[in-house]
């Protein structure tokens, strides 16, 4: 972790390390986070872009928690200044956004602009935000006549958005707890929770795929996919569609071409790729999605993800040890 700092102080440049699993990660994050200070890099970003565990074939979407924090590393991946993301190793088969269209969804909002709430909730519900009572978590926003209370996915505490007709008249931190405000903003950096927004072009997009394909095998669950995007906007699973929605997605490793790749014991990351690849193959053998697109036209399959790490400039791995042999 020491050596992975320095080398990144001396580059200034962002690095993506894949790492095997989760365990692996949490152990990279603790021991990064300890050696930061002891190298003078306090403000060096490390953070982790988890597998989005978004599954089309089973309807299964991924975790609130989950999507914040990919969209604020992906944000950072895209700052001015070097960041340091760790990626497990199964991150790696959910297609992103092309950075166009990612840095497109981020919203700046200052006082006195002119926005209404009905707006602000329009653009927020389709980028993924869920709409409680009382915010409490990041990726929530709640709404109260003219004032809309918003968790953002990389804050540390909610903002409270006061408006005046249709202006945005204060914006204010505040304790989710006591409710009372805290420090007066002069600027919101409003980051998507979902990675794509969910609005046109990428859902007509997606829709043109799913109507085009013909056969009778899976087409009632077609229709059934296409009626709740008509009626919800939506359906579960549906953020597993980037390489649909967006014809410009790329892998991983290619959001951020100026990042160097570093891949944490070779031989290990591939073993877990190709075992999650089996694994997604399984998924869709075994469902009822037959139908739908096929994972090779969703996921980054296992000979492009191998190909990719192969090409990785720095590799990292643990020399074993050996007893040494009595004379």
């Amino acid at each position: 972790a020491l050596h992975l700092l320095l080398l990144q102080r001396e580059l200034r440049r962002s690095l993506l390390v894949v790492t095997v699993g989760d365990p692996e990660t949490e152990r990279w994050e603790r021991d990064l986070k300890t050696w930061r200070s002891w190298v003078g890099e306090e403000t060096l970003r490390i953070d982790t872009l988890p597998s989005l565990d978004a599954d089309p074939y089973q309807g299964l979407s991924p975790h609130l928690q989950v999507s914040c924090e990919r969209v604020v590393a992906l944000n950072h991946l895209l700052g001015p200044d070097p960041a340091l993301i760790l990626v497990p190793a199964r991150s790696l088969f959910y297609y992103l956004p092309s950075p166009a269209l990612f840095a497109a969804s981020r919203l700046t909002i200052r006082p006195g602009e002119g926005l209404s709430p009905d707006r602000l909730c329009a653009v927020l519900i389709p980028a993924g935000y869920v709409r409680v009572e009382h915010v409490s978590s990041p990726g929530e926003f709640a709404r109260r006549g003219g004032i809309v209370d918003l968790f953002l996915p990389q804050g540390e505490v909610p903002c409270r958005m006061e408006f005046y007709g249709e202006e945005v008249e204060s914006i204010r931190s505040f304790n989710p707890e006591t409710q009372r405000s805290m420090d007066r903003l002069e600027m919101l950096e409003i980051l998507p929770v979902r990675e794509i927004s969910l609005g046109s072009p990428p859902l007509d997009t997606l829709q043109a795929r799913l109507a085009s394909m013909t056969g009778e095998a899976g087409a009632a669950q077609r229709e059934a996919l296409l009626e709740e995007i008509r009626q919800e906007g939506h359906f579960p699973g549906i953020e597993s569609f980037a390489r649909l929605m967006d014809p410009s997605a790329v892998t991983v490793t290619r959001f951020a071409p100026d990042a160097l790749l570093v891949v944490e014991e070779p031989a290990a990351v591939l073993a877990e790729v190709r075992k999650g690849w089996e694994e997604i193959l399984s998924t869709f053998e075994f469902s009822e999605a037959f139908g739908l697109p096929s994972p090779g036209e969703v996921f980054a399959d296992s000979p492009t993800l191998e190909k990719e790490l192969a090409a990785a400039p720095l590799v990292l791995s643990e020399l074993p040890l050996t007893e040494r042999p009595e004379e």
